[in-house]
């Protein structure tokens, strides 16, 4: 589906679509380069009805380790 990469971190690589709904996405990250990063999780993202997403890093072994709220700013 994509690529990602944690530049200060000097890792990169694949993301791949799990699940998709009009509320939500899942998508499975597999990282293929760099050192020190976690290889593979999934990450969450939920529309909210206010306009922003929820995003959830979950690691492999299932625990969130991450998590963040984006907004849109501008036109």
């Amino acid at each position: 589906m994509g690529t990602i990469a944690y530049e200060p971190l000097h890792c990169a690589g694949e993301l791949t679509l799990r699940t998709a709904s009009p509320e939500s996405l899942e998508l499975a990250e597999t990282l293929t380069s760099g050192t020190g990063c976690t290889p593979e999780g999934n990450i969450a993202l939920d529309r909210h009805a206010n306009g922003t997403l929820t995003y959830n890093y979950f690691h492999s072994r299932g625990s969130v380790t991450t998590t963040g709220t984006l907004k849109k700013t501008g036109n």
